[in-house]
């Protein structure tokens, strides 16, 4: 049996900028976009963190590295997106205001892409996707 070992030298990328930029958009006052946009709601924050965390310690528990989200950013309806990005897709996870989340996947093959959405999601449905994306 062949047993990948991680590069004891090499450290995982830290959640730590992506878990640092949740947090600062938690802080955003009502109209933060000039627009009347509603901050993250606290169940959008903590819906976020979690599924950060959770698709790190799954990177890791499936023998590979945590990866962090390439972007996210807020919504003007009180939650959140997050994004991951892998060789030939990417996926908008949206932490909803109610703490629900929803996801919008961009599959490309060759000329064309594919798009994939749902408004609400299991957690084990997005990780699932996020896994696909990034392998």
């Amino acid at each position: 049996m062949v047993q990948a070992v991680r590069d004891a030298n090499i450290s995982p990328p830290s959640l730590l900028p992506a878990l640092s930029r949740i947090v600062e958009m938690a802080k955003l006052a009502p109209n933060w976009d000039g627009e009347d946009a509603d901050p993250p709601t606290a169940e959008a924050v903590a819906a976020a963190c979690f599924l950060i965390e959770a698709v790190a310690e799954r990177r890791q528990r499936l023998g590979g590295v945590g990866v962090p989200p390439a972007t996210s950013s807020p919504t003007p309806d009180g939650g959140l997106l997050i994004e991951w990005r892998g060789p030939s897709a990417s996926i908008d996870v949206q932490a909803n205001p109610d703490g629900t989340l929803g996801y919008l996947v961009g599959w490309e093959t060759g000329s064309a892409a594919r798009y994939e959405e749902a408004d609400t999601a299991s957690l084990d449905a997005v990780l699932a996707l996020i896994d696909r994306v990034l392998d």
